[in-house]
């Protein structure tokens, strides 16, 4: 197959699409949670199940998007990071706001009431 995206052109040889449990449980619940706690922001950890890398950034991406688009329907903000990824101040920050130390596998989400 092949195509164009904008100004790229490509040649689609082999798909391989696969469904993965992310480990994560129900988004709107954890939305929910976070908007009745938000004033002016509140702060969830979500710990997800180890996974490779490629795997744990889309799990994160997939999270981010999710929680985003509850978000934006509100007017809301949301920020999300995955403490691997974060430098060391910016990690212990973050720890020390909620209270325990990250593990490789924390993410921080963060809402912002609405405007």
């Amino acid at each position: 197959m092949a195509g164009r995206w904008d100004d790229l052109s490509f040649e689609m040889k082999e798909l391989h699409h696969q469904h993965l449990d992310t480990g994560i449980a129900e988004l709107a619940e954890l939305y929910d949670i976070l908007k009745k706690r938000a004033a002016p922001t509140a702060i969830a950890t979500v710990e997800l199940p180890l996974k490779a890398s490629s795997v744990f950034d889309a799990t994160v991406r997939f999270l981010e998007n999710q929680i985003g688009r509850l978000a934006q329907m509100e007017g809301r903000t949301v920020e999300v990071y995955a403490a691997g990824k974060l430098d060391g101040g910016e990690r212990k920050a973050l720890e020390n706001r909620i209270g325990r130390d990250a593990t490789a596998s924390t993410v921080y989400v963060i809402l912002g009431s609405a405007s």
